[in-house]
């Protein structure tokens, strides 16, 4: 047995914390983060999984109460030292269970079995047609993972997924969504404007008869509601009230790269949704540009990977849904040369510009932008379309605060 696993085994043993484990094809880091929002603001010691990767290295350290920037000696060090001399250990830690194949969910589950599971959404279309032949073998491996709960355990379903909801744990079952019958409900979701400014998102939360509003500011999109509904769900299975969950989700200002609004050049905004791509990702994110206000509607979309027999007619797809909602688009890559070609066959009549790469759509932007646009930029992370928000961005010196990978 490696050093690392012997050590998480002594400190869960010793400290038994509360394990709240994240799953699902998308969604899985903004719903960490609302999590990570409420529990601190109520006070609680967290020990948070991080890195863009997402790697089993990652949740060791998350395991041992360190974060994915330290060193494996100083990790090792240090959870050697707090065996023998601590009496402190955060009380909850929040992992992230990648779909990955069923070794890797085998391998994660061995280190640590999630007391309370969040299961955030599955989208639509092959989900990493590398590694799953289809969509069954996906839910075969989140059965799995919902079969590692135990029954005094806690699974927070997405209520509005059909195919979560054919699951059948063994333990409490939470749903939420936008859909009647779930156990939170997410009601009268908008996109704040004010003197035509985006200022975020706003929605209720209703549970058991009582609602309390929620306002999240600099970001924009459903799928922030979603994470919502889950930390919502899990805050009230720890014993926090609406009010006290709301006042968390108030605080949080998304992700990097997720659906982020940032002021652009030229008196513009921008739509940071950068930090990677999946089919269903692009068409939220295609609709929701449609959904907003904005003189002109820029749309700068690039690959999707791991689409498989799908990529084709994924991508032109998505280009159809572009063309209804952009009123010029700008694609990334030799894959989202399929997104112009729907995007052309649905004559819309929109400018349709493509480049091979991001240096080049970046500048094309440039060109045509003009005062008063919205800007859409999402596209695979091979792609690094980050450097197009930083081109564009009004704000170039917080860049490494506001943008991924940086």
């Amino acid at each position: 047995m490696r050093i690392l696993e012997k050590l998480i085994k002594a400190t869960l043993k010793k400290y038994n914390p509360t394990i709240i484990g994240i799953s699902g094809s998308v969604g899985k880091s903004v719903a960490k983060g609302a999590l990570e929002a409420v529990f601190e603001s109520n006070g609680y010691n967290l020990s948070v999984m991080g890195g863009l990767a997402n790697t089993q290295t990652d949740m060791e350290r998350a395991l041992l109460g360190f974060s994915a920037r330290r060193s494996l000696a100083a990790v090792v060090v240090g959870s050697a030292l707090r065996l023998i001399f601590g009496n402190h250990f955060p009380r909850t830690i929040i992992l992230e269970y990648p779909l990955l194949g069923q070794a890797d969910l085998r391998a994660r589950l061995k280190f640590a079995k999630p007391d309370i599971l969040v299961l955030i959404g599955l989208g639509e279309l092959p989900f990493r047609a590398d590694i799953y032949e289809n969509q069954d073998a996906l839910l075969k491996d989140i059965a799995h993972l919902v079969q590692s709960v135990s029954h005094k355990g806690t699974i927070v379903i997405n209520g509005d997924d059909k195919k979560l909801m054919e699951l059948k744990p063994k333990g409490t079952v939470v749903t939420f969504g936008f859909g009647e019958g779930v156990t939170i409900r997410l009601a009268n979701p908008e996109n704040r404007v004010e003197d035509s400014k985006l200022l975020g998102v706003s929605f209720k939360l209703e549970y058991q008869g009582s609602f309390v509003p929620v306002r999240m500011d600099e970001i924009v999109g459903k799928f922030y509601a979603y994470a919502a509904g889950a930390a919502s769900a899990v805050g009230l299975t720890r014993g926090l009230n609406l009010v006290k969950i709301s006042e968390g989700l108030s605080s949080y200002r998304g992700e990097p790269g997720k659906s982020r609004l940032l002021p652009g050049i030229k008196n513009s905004w921008l739509i940071d949704d950068t930090y990677d791509s999946s089919w269903w990702g692009v068409a939220e994110a295609s609709k929701l540009l449609g959904e907003l206000p904005g003189a002109r509607k820029i749309a700068v979309l690039g690959d999707i990977l791991d689409l498989g027999v799908e990529t084709e007619s994924g991508h032109i797809q998505i280009g159809r849904l572009a063309s209804k909602s952009a009123d010029v688009l700008i694609t990334v890559g030799p894959r989202a040369k399929f997104i112009a070609e729907g995007a052309k066959a649905a004559q819309s009549g929109i400018d349709i510009y493509s480049f091979d790469e991001s240096g080049q759509a970046g500048e094309k932007v440039q060109e045509i932008l003009k005062s008063g646009d919205l800007v859409l930029i999402k596209g695979s992370k091979h792609l690094r379309m980050e450097d197009i928000v930083l081109e564009l961005m009004a704000e170039p010196e917080k860049a490494s605060e506001l943008l991924v990978r940086r």
